[in-house]
């Protein structure tokens, strides 16, 4: 993003903030039909499209399209649950180790909302869908833990920066 405004000028920024709105809607389009087309093969191609159209322009992300950050995210999302998904199914667990590893580089304060979700709502889907409970919770964590590490260089700066800030006081 920095770097189309860098290289253009002072009257293009919008425009090229447009633009990179544009590819990254495009970029969350492509990973949700990714996620719909491995989850559920059998799914009529009308209902996928809408299925996808609907998470791509919903409400929220339409409301919080300028924070660029924000659209990346939601574009890893779908990455991130069919990551989740192949630790259920195929105790595969290097795609969810390696997305969520780069949305905590990309920005700490709002991958906590991913943390979240797999505190809240993985369990659930542990129990109800793993092929093997005790693996896929043990690969769940063990992914988490290297992402973790994996986004260490970017991650713990910016948690001790935040951490000593004058509003943590």
């Amino acid at each position: 993003t920095a770097w189309l405004i860098v290289l253009s000028s002072r009257s293009n920024i919008m425009y090229n903030m447009t633009f990179i709105i544009l590819v990254k809607f495009i970029v969350i389009a492509i990973t949700t039909t990714l996620f719909i087309n491995k989850v559920f093969p059998k799914t009529d191609h009308k209902i996928q499209l809408l299925a996808t159209m609907m998470y791509t322009f919903g409400g929220f992300t339409l409301l919080n399209y300028c924070n660029l950050m924000w659209l990346d995210i939601v574009a890893l999302f779908p990455l991130l649950c069919l990551g989740i998904y192949d630790i259920l199914k195929y105790n595969k667990m290097t795609l969810f180790t390696v997305v969520l590893g780069i949305c905590l580089i990309n920005n700490y304060n709002l991958s906590y909302m991913l943390l979240f979700f797999l505190i809240f709502a993985v369990p659930f889907a542990i129990k109800y869908l793993a092929v093997n409970k005790r693996k896929a919770t043990s690969q769940i964590i063990l992914g988490c833990i290297l992402a973790i590490g994996l986004s260490a260089w970017a991650f713990v700066p910016a948690f001790i920066q935040t951490m000593i800030s004058y509003r943590m006081s």
